[in-house]
């Protein structure tokens, strides 16, 4: 049809950022609008939230949680959380402290007497012992624990024996908090279920099955009434959202300081000095590229004869001159030397290397040393001797050593549900330090030849479960191994080789022994 030509092609609408944003935001509201909706990053989203919650820290920010620490106590781990992902100073500290205790354990039976010891009903109740502590990893659950009571202070935890294996599965601080004492059982909590409710991509199924009840009394608008002083046996009450757990179901809260009910991380009067780790930073680089730098001065000389005063401020060189020569002299230099002129005479090159000292290093040590612990074991800044050293190591185990007697309530309890007639009581001993262990193992030996034999203080000593030890050596005899044995030949038979004085526990080494024996100069010699 004349006059019409091509339809026009309809111009393409671009949404503007604002507008894509707002999409964002709506389909995250969706999301937590459907709880019931899962994907791969949301489910992790989650898991990253139960202990993952770092909190950017300031000189300031520090300052202000310290000074009100009851009322900072999420911003305080935080703090911590933060520390520990940009401070390594911080980071091996709590691995040093996190670690140190090895979960060594015997056990005895409270109730029993001699002739019990053989009956039926207590190798019953004695197997059941066995079963539970074959299926609980006390070193890998309990080790866990300890990591983040260093760090943050309290875990809240759930006692899971529903499979093959017994674990502690970690419920997030933050929906959290303690609200009573149990005489055996150490801190009781309650626990918030908007945790399910407000946080897509939380599975209630992946929880105890408990935790299906929890729910039940939230949403079926009964008054079950909240009394914190019921026992644990009828802790069923709820306040809105939030419910009471026992550890009848499994609820077991832990804490670094029990006495105290606040939840101050244990190295938080370190955060002050952590906070300025950016700025010392900054100072030691300064240091480093004024050190580094040296300064040329090219003096232009002055007329010595200007009768007439035609030469105005009697310089020899124009200045205009003297720079071009000054920039071509700098193009030659390396960045880290800088040129100038100047009409003043006497005027010498100047370099900033004289002060050796080393900003960051003093801060290092002045950090470490707020902590508390011996950090020359952890950071070789300084020489210390071996009486030195294995103080610093006794002072460090009594600080950590003290918890033992939480875990053991811990253990006692859940061991406990299980029988019926005897009870049986757990102790947790020693740390991973050589020492503590050849310690022990001598204590043990000793009471050996004096016909004392204590098959747990071995098993303990060697940082093996009683159980597994006496399996061990059960299959050990088992194979005619002890037949197959040479007799120890008499001193009279040895060659001069063997012979001398037994080799010292490194312990009872003095400074000169030890450095002996590092350098190894007396090996060889008669």
């Amino acid at each position: 049809m004349a006059g019409r030509g091509r339809p026009k092609k309809k111009k393409e609408e671009e949404i503007s950022a604002e507008e894509v944003y707002n999409v964002l935001d709506f389909a995250k509201q969706m999301y937590n609008m459907y709880p019931g909706i899962f994907t791969p990053n949301l489910v992790n989203s989650r898991l990253k939230d139960i202990n993952m919650n770092p909190l950017t820290a300031t000189s300031t920010s520090v300052e202000d949680a310290l000074a009100d620490p009851k009322n900072n106590e999420v911003s305080l781990r935080g703090y911590s959380e933060y520390f520990s992902d940009t401070n390594m100073i911080y980071k091996r500290i709590l691995s040093y402290l996190g670690n140190m205790l090895s979960f060594d354990y015997t056990f005895v039976c409270t109730n029993a007497e001699g002739k019990d010891y053989q009956s039926k009903a207590f190798k019953k109740e004695e197997k059941v012992l066995i079963d539970f502590l074959d299926k609980f990893d006390v070193k890998k659950e309990l080790k866990k624990v300890m990591r983040q009571l260093v760090k943050q202070e309290v875990f809240y935890s759930f006692f899971r024996d529903d499979g093959n294996k017994y674990i502690l599965q970690e419920l997030p601080a933050d929906y959290c908090e303690i609200t009573g004492r149990g005489d055996e059982t150490g801190l009781l909590f309650d626990f918030d279920m908007q945790w399910f409710i407000a946080n897509a991509g939380v599975d209630i199924n992946m929880y105890p099955k408990v935790f299906k009840k929890y729910w039940k009394r939230v949403m079926d608008n009964k008054d079950n009434g909240y009394v914190p002083s019921k026992p644990i046996s009828s802790r069923n009450g709820e306040y809105i959202y939030k419910v009471q757990t026992s550890p009848d179901d499994g609820a077991w809260a832990w804490k670094m300081n029990p006495e105290q009910i606040g939840l101050v991380p244990m190295l938080s009067p370190m955060f002050p000095d952590l906070a300025n780790a950016g700025t010392i930073r900054t100072l030691q680089k300064d240091k480093y590229i004024i050190s580094a730098s040296r300064l040329l001065i090219g003096i232009i000389p002055m007329l010595k004869d200007n009768k007439s005063g035609s030469v105005k401020d009697m310089l020899a060189l124009n200045p205009e001159t003297a720079g071009k020569f000054a920039g071509l002299i700098r193009q030659a230099l390396p960045s880290s030397i800088d040129f100038g002129v100047t009409p003043f005479e006497d005027v010498k090159s100047y370099d900033f290397s004289g002060d050796t000292t080393n900003i960051q290093e003093d801060y290092n040590k002045n950090v470490g040393a707020t902590s508390g612990i011996n950090t020359r074991l952890i950071f070789s800044l300084d020489r210390q001797n071996a009486l030195e050293t294995q103080s610093s190591i006794s002072v460090d185990e009594y600080l950590m050593t003290y918890i033992y007697p939480h875990f053991n309530d811990f253990m006692n309890f859940y061991i406990n549900k299980k029988t019926n007639k005897f009870r049986f009581e757990i102790f947790f001993e020693g740390t991973e330090f050589s020492v503590n262990r050849e310690t022990r193992l001598n204590n043990a030996t000793k009471l050996a030849e004096l016909g004392i034999v204590d098959l747990q203080m071995f098993s303990s000593a060697l940082g093996i479960s009683p159980q597994n030890f006496l399996r061990r050596l059960q299959y050990t005899k088992s194979k005619g191994f002890v037949d197959g044995l040479t007799p120890i030949l008499m001193a009279s038979q040895m060659s001069s080789d063997d012979a001398g004085r037994p080799e010292k526990a490194n312990s009872d080494l003095t400074d000169a022994g030890n450095t002996t024996r590092e350098n190894g100069s007396n090996i060889g010699k008669g």
